[in-house]
């Protein structure tokens, strides 16, 4: 028989990704750091987690019955360390990221690569591991396919090497936004959505007032940067009237974009501490003028990435035109409470409840043949799905579209806002 050393150096050589497995409910909340996490069946969906039975949280995890598999992307080393420590302090782990709720009531990472939801369906007690057996109920990707794997002890990023995501991926995240608006989940779908269009490491929403002489309002930080608020806050604060886009803004020129990159900025705190620290190649930001002001969408890349493409450019561009109806519809609906979608309702039938409220009605077949439509279904996947030819589905949505009077699946997004 070989050594636990033996053993331990050749387990280094294969590569695994990494995940922060946590759980809460009657035991209360819980997390730690694994590679050990393996698919098991697709029938029902299955997956199975090794955890130490030495562990002081492994009764935790038993208890609650319960536990959130949260597959990590490259940014998220630091906190995959945090969870490893051996006598980690679990509320400052939590506190270093962004969490949600998920139906199972474990937590969330909100910018996971994966997030498995999951209940202990069994265990099986094996040497020094409890492997936990788990049934999953519901899935969550991010928009951009990136991730990160441990491999020889360290860590290594994983990108794709085209940067295209999948049109129907992009479809599927915009209904996740429509489904979340009002609610506490949009930030984190908005995110993925536009990381569809182009991957970015920080987006920065703002509203700011007609004049210089009122700071900005932030209404949403997205990124996975601990100090994301933090620059935020010191750009609304400090540095709001240094940015070179003030001068773009009183044109409003609708689907106007601009790239500002640190070598724009003058002011050297500003520069630093928005650009350098964070090693920000360049940001692209889009607005739209209302009664009130302006809102002001911004996106950072970091520079160890290209510079956005023109194709990247053009598909922001195409986003802004659905994303500022957005954040109108969800500051209007955060104000009127009990606006949210109804608890348990899955995507699919909250668009169809969407579709269905229009002032011009569809036919059951259009109407079922919209809603898949915008949660990225293809036409030969909505015509598996409704037991019909692709040629039906095809001629339902050309009616639908004209009796709304739109052409395309964006056009039927905005309908729904």
């Amino acid at each position: 028989m070989i050594s636990q050393a033996a053993f331990r150096d050749a387990m280094a050589r294969l590569a695994a990704a990494v995940h922060i497995v946590t759980t809460d409910g009657e035991a209360g909340r819980a997390g730690f750091t694994a590679s050990a996490v393996s698919s098991v069946t697709d029938d029902p969906p299955t997956l199975l987690v090794c955890m130490h039975r030495g562990s002081r949280y492994n009764d935790v995890f038993k208890i609650n019955g319960v536990l959130c598999v949260n597959v990590l992307g490259p940014e998220q080393a630091d906190l995959s360390a945090a969870f490893g420590r051996k006598n980690r302090d679990l509320d400052s782990c939590f506190a270093a990221a962004e969490w949600r709720r998920a139906a199972t009531g474990a937590p969330a990472l909100a910018f996971a690569a994966v997030v498995f939801d999951c209940r202990i369906a069994s265990i099986a007690e094996v040497g020094t591991h409890s492997v936990f057996f788990c049934e999953i109920v519901g899935v969550a990707t991010r928009g951009d396919p990136a991730g990160v794997v441990y491999f020889d002890r360290s860590y290594h990023q994983l990108r794709t090497t085209s940067g295209e995501t999948p049109t129907g991926d992009a479809q599927t995240a915009l209904a996740s936004v429509l489904e979340a608006l009002g609610g506490a989940d949009l930030p984190p779908r908005l995110y993925d959505w536009l990381q569809a269009a182009a991957p970015i490491d920080e987006l920065f929403i703002f509203q700011r007032p007609l004049g210089l002489s009122t700071p900005p309002q932030p209404l949403m930080s997205l990124g996975r940067s601990p100090r994301l608020n933090e620059r935020a806050r010191a750009y609304c604060e400090d540095f709001y009237q240094l940015d070179p886009i003030n001068e773009l803004l009183p044109r409003d020129q609708p689907g106007a974009t601009a790239r500002i990159v640190p070598t724009q900025i003058a002011h050297r705190a500003y520069r630093e501490i928005c650009y350098e620290r964070p090693n920000f190649r360049e940001k692209i930001s889009l607005w739209r003028r209302r009664s009130d002001g302006f809102v002001v969408v911004s996106m950072f890349r970091k520079a160890d990435a290209k510079p956005f493409s023109s194709r990247e450019l053009d598909a922001i561009r195409d986003c802004g035109r659905i994303l500022f109806p957005i954040i109108d519809k969800h500051q209007s609906l955060t104000l009127k409470h009990g606006a949210r979608p109804r608890p348990g309702e899955t995507v699919l039938q909250n668009i169809e409840t969407k579709l269905a409220a229009l002032p011009v009605s569809l036919p059951p077949r259009q109407l079922a043949v919209c809603s898949r439509t915008l949660i990225g279904m293809t036409a030969k996947g909505i015509a598996r799905d409704l037991g019909v030819k692709t040629s039906s589905v095809v001629t339902h949505r050309r009616r639908a579209y004209e009796r709304l009077g739109i052409s395309t699946g964006s056009e039927l997004a905005r309908l729904l806002l």
